[in-house]
């Protein structure tokens, strides 16, 4: 004989007795469209919550004040035959540079380009983070786990820039091949979490 659900219900809150006919004590059953609507309001609270937590945990990557140059310095800029992939950050040479997220670094280097380079993959936000130009080589190898605001160099000009500065780019996913993303929204959010 099957057992209605119920009754088991009954049985595992209440014992032998509540199957027998006495009354749970403790049982709150919900309609099944009021489950549905309570586990979506958990996800969209356990949602904003985890948004919340990544964009405390965000730094601007230069260490002092800042400027965001001209148009032409933006996401999206034209560029002589391609599209500028990054946001540019002016600021005096030598200036230190930061990780913006928790992360492990996965490249450096130096070339004719990008001059002294760190590629940096944050898990947390399935972001990976470039910092082109920087003044001298990165002393981190790649591997190495660095926490937001911990220094990952200093502002230059190395490679094909004019001008101190830091490109800065944003990518969805592991690596910089992924989908570039505007960097200045994440910029702003964090420059405004900065002064309080």
């Amino acid at each position: 004989m099957a057992v209605p659900f119920l009754a088991a219900v009954a049985v595992a809150i209440g014992g032998p007795r509540a199957a027998a006919g006495a009354q749970p004590t403790a049982p709150v059953l919900l309609p099944r469209d009021d489950l549905r609507s309570e586990f979506r309001a958990f996800i969209r609270r356990e949602s904003a919550r985890r948004e919340r937590r990544l964009l405390h945990s965000g730094v601007v990557p230069v260490r002092g004040p800042v400027d965001y140059g001209t148009e032409t310095n933006g996401f999206g800029a034209g560029r002589g035959g391609h599209v500028h992939n990054g946001q540019d950050m002016f600021a005096p040479s030598g200036t230190p540079l930061v990780a913006a997220r928790d992360g492990v670094v996965l490249q450096t280097g130096s070339d004719g380009g990008r001059g002294n380079y760190l590629v940096l993959y944050s898990p947390a936000a399935r972001q990976t983070y470039t910092y082109f130009h920087m003044l001298a080589p990165s002393s981190l190898k790649p591997g190495r786990r660095v926490r937001a605001g911990r220094r990952v160099g200093a502002l230059g000009c190395s490679g094909s820039c004019d001008g101190a500065h830091l490109h800065f780019e944003v990518h969805r996913g592991r690596g910089a091949t992924g989908r570039g993303v505007d960097p200045m929204p994440l910029l702003r959010r964090w420059h405004r979490l900065s002064r309080r």
